[in-house]
């Protein structure tokens, strides 16, 4: 276990942005806090001398003296038709249904709103015996060790060695609680936090970006004056798997900017990935109207000839003045089907049937801007600016679009992208780690979490089948009813604790060790009853305070018998993108609670 390091012990910091299609890795050292000091790691194994900001997120497995750790992994995995990529893992780790058993594609929610298409052939597919977490702990395996080597040798060795690094991995920040703890448990296990004094911290994927927006965009020395207190802005983060957006108001300009989230954030899986699904659905679905069979995977799946010249066509889409609107040529060495529009081991794509692989997708982003801009309008707030960033968002096509929209009352509204906006929230992660909670100064909390509470049944409100009687008072109660400890749009930040107080009776010489239940809800008002289908089981939590001699607890009486009897709490600290729970007793904090998602 890694033990605290102070705040001016000198620290290496790694924003590591593990993402659904690439990955990118920053670093920065405690030394020096400024945007200009953060370097990105834009050597990968595998790309020989071009530099690249990010690796993609792939990973093939093998064996022989190919594949020494049993897999290869980003740009450094073999062209070898013959072998399977795996890639979209990162997304199975927010599916309940795949996380730790496997992959179903039909129970994924990925494509749950997205009745029109389907995961294609190939992608987010799990190898034989592995699980979500395997693959993803794997991959970032081979992360984790090229970042030492990089660090190594812009640091020195000797000088690494020694000094603590602290890792900020970002997450989405509409994944579930259980998603963001399995990204923690995939790190841990390739390695991360690994030595001795290093350690894994969370952040949100928008509010790194936002972090490194404002801090490259809208530090004091540059266009400070575009933003004033009372200002609010939608920060954008299109990435290749899903989008984020969190609406932030600025709340202070001087000595230092400072901004809070104005309303509850926002997002959706509408990343750039799912541009190449529906690609591969006008290919499939042009394919079975010529009467043609289906495309061997090697020619039409991931890191196929076909699917790397779309991605530099969807890149490039939009981009120019006027834009490219001439068909384009992709490889595709299959029989010539004129119907289908392959002649000369080419498939032709009309710059229409471009847009529409974008239109159902950019739709989406647009609506949950919308979302934004019409939750500040009804707080009496008005968005000044929408901040673009993102591998997604580096798309002319995006940027344009959404430069052009008429955003209802406020008509077209500024959007910013800054430079390196593919790198931002690497970057913002650095930033995040090197300044901590100086920037965003309140965050508002996605869902409810509560308990389960047991209440005196009264039949004017609560139903037969939640009736019970009480083993302890013989009294007729309610089960499954619930006291939530937070709701969802409440400000937390991470100087606030939320209290779940608990209540348990014990015999003499019996180790106390409490378990409850902690459930959520992500609708707008929660429900009431642990029945209700908007109520999940998010985690168990374990306190332990056997360390607690036992004349520190009252006695109570239940019937003739004489019980120990313990009142403590838990507490819940809500972090940038993590909860952290401890266990509270008379004033005193006896450690972290454990749990189990």
């Amino acid at each position: 276990m890694a033990t605290p390091t102070s705040a001016d012990e000198p620290r290496l910091i790694v924003g590591v942005d593990y993402g659904t299609t690439f990955t990118g890795v920053a670093h920065g050292h405690t030394g020096s806090k400024t945007v200009e000091s953060i370097q990105v790691v834009n050597s990968w194994p595998g790309q020989g001398n071009t530099n690249e900001d990010k690796t993609p997120s792939q990973i093939a497995y093998g064996s022989g003296d190919d594949f020494p750790n049993g897999f290869r992994w980003g740009s450094d995995i073999p062209i070898d038709k013959n072998l399977v990529r795996h890639v979209w893992v990162k997304l199975l780790l927010n599916s309940p249904s795949t996380a730790n058993d496997g992959a179903n594609m039909n129970a994924d929610p990925t494509f749950a709103n997205k009745p029109t298409i389907k995961p294609p052939s190939g992608y987010m597919a799990l190898p034989p015996g592995k699980t979500a977490i395997d693959v993803v702990s794997d991959y970032l395996s081979g992360v984790y060790a090229h970042t030492l080597v990089r660090l190594s040798q812009h640091y020195g060795k000797e000088y690494v060695d020694v000094t603590p690094i602290e890792f900020v991995l970002t997450v989405p920040a509409i994944w579930s609680d259980k998603a963001r703890n399995l990204t923690k448990e995939a790190a841990k296990r390739a390695g991360f936090a690994s030595r001795k004094d290093d350690r894994i911290k969370l952040v949100s994927e928008p509010e790194a970006a936002a972090i490194y927006t404002i801090k490259s965009t809208f530090d004091s020395t540059r266009n400070a004056s575009q933003l004033q207190v009372g200002d609010s802005f939608v920060m954008v983060d299109a990435g290749g798997g899903t989008v984020d957006l969190i609406t932030y108001e600025v709340v202070q300009t001087e000595p230092e900017l400072k901004i809070a989230e104005k309303v509850v954030g926002s997002g959706g899986n509408c990343g750039s990935t799912f541009i190449d699904s529906h690609f591969q659905e006008l290919l499939r679905k042009r394919l079975a109207d010529a009467g043609s069979g289906s495309i061997p995977l090697s020619k039409r799946g991931p890191g196929s000839k076909l699917m790397k010249e779309f991605e530099t066509v969807k890149r490039a889409y939009g981009s120019g003045d006027p834009p490219n609107t001439k068909p384009r040529y992709l490889t595709l060495n299959v029989q010539d089907n004129p119907k289908a529009k392959i002649e000369d081991g080419e498939f032709e794509l009309s710059d229409e049937e471009i847009k529409e692989t974008f239109r159902p997708i950019v739709d989406e982003i647009i609506a949950l801007v919308n979302g934004q801009i019409t939750e500040v309008y009804k707080q009496g707030g008005k968005v000044k600016h929408i901040l673009l960033v993102g591998g997604f968002g580096e798309s002319d096509y995006l940027y344009k679009t959404l430069s052009k929209f008429a955003w209802g009352p406020f008509g077209q509204i500024d959007v910013i992208r800054p430079a390196s906006a593919w790198s931002a929230v690497a970057r913002g992660a650095v930033l995040w780690g090197l300044q901590g909670d100086l920037v965003v100064d309140k965050r508002r909390c996605r869902r409810h979490y509560g308990t389960e509470l047991l209440k005196h049944f009264d039949p004017m409100i609560h139903s037969e089948l939640d009736a019970m009687i009480s083993t302890f008072s013989g009294l007729k109660m309610a089960k499954n009813q619930i006291s939530w400890i937070i709701n969802r749009g409440d400000n937390t930040d991470s100087n606030k604790r939320f209290r779940l107080s608990c209540v348990t009776s014990f015999n003499r010489g019996e180790k106390l060790i409490h378990t409850t239940q902690l459930v959520a809800c992500d609708s707008d008002e929660p429900a009431n009853n642990l029945r209700d289908k908007e109520v999940y089981d998010l985690c168990l939590l374990t306190a332990d305070l056997s360390e607690v001699p036992e004349r520190e607890f009252d006695e109570c009486q239940i019937g003739n018998n004489t019980f120990l009897r313990a009142e403590f709490s838990i507490e819940m600290t809500f972090l940038p993108a993590d909860i952290r729970f401890e266990t509270w007793f008379k004033g005193k904090c006896y450690g972290a609670v454990r749990t189990r998602y």
